[in-house]
This record gives C-alpha cells, structure tokens and sequence, in this order.
C-alpha cells in the first residue's frame, strides 16, 4: 500500500564495504598478498631501521621514531615477511625485519611512476629515499 499526502522518507544506505578476505585493512581487488598473516615478527626481533607489519595494518619499526610511517596500504597488502619471500631477500631479513630501503624499494616498484618514496615521520622530519 502506498502512502497519501505529504509523506517524508528518511532512507539512507551504507556504501557495500569491500570485501577482505585476510583482514589486513587491504581489500582483495587491491590486494598484492591476499593471504597475509599478521602480524609478522622476525624471528630475533627488530633491529634499528627494520620492519614488520602489525595487526593494525602499519609497519613497526626497531626505532620507535619510524613506527606507522608505513603501511600495508603502502604495500598493497604485503607484510614484511611477503615482501622478503617475494623480493628473494636474505635471512638478515627475516631474522631481524625487512630493510628500510627493501621496504621503499618494493612500495616504489609498486606504483606506476616509479617516483622516489618521500615520507614525513612522526617527528615531522622527511626522509626521501
């Protein structure tokens, strides 16, 4: 049945949330690594400049200075240890977190352009790399 007179509609819809399907905060369609399992750690710990992804979706960091500089957004949703395994880096990596310049590295090689990764630290210094 339908309404008569003056009627007011209040309808509101969500937008469909995309679907993603390891939980890394990445959805599938823009995903690199679907299947990452988070978080990641090395297996003695981080050492100055390493990284590895957390279960909030941004990269720690052996210096607390560079922690959340990153993200797995950054990275298309590849942690620290499916970038080492992919890249075919050493068992530095792996032992003591993926490399600051093997993490830039592999973000640049991400996007089409291929630009220098800047970054602003919590700190408000820029790094470039």
């Amino acid at each position: 049945m339908l309404p008569t007179g003056n009627a007011t509609w209040d309808v509101s819809c969500s937008p469909a949330t995309p679907s993603d399907s390891d939980g890394d905060g990445v959805p599938d369609a823009d995903d690199a690594c679907p299947a990452t399992v988070l978080p990641d750690e090395p297996t003695n710990g981080l050492k100055g400049a390493r990284f590895s992804a957390l279960g909030d979706g941004t990269f720690d960091s052996g210096l607390d200075r560079l922690d959340g500089l990153y993200t797995l957004t950054d990275t298309a949703g590849g942690s620290a240890t499916d970038i080492i395994v992919s890249q075919g880096l050493g068992a530095g990596d792996l032992k003591f977190g993926l490399s600051r310049g093997a993490l830039e590295d592999f973000i640049a090689g991400l996007a089409s352009d291929a630009q220098p990764v800047s970054r602003a630290a919590p700190d408000g210094t820029i790094s470039e790399r």
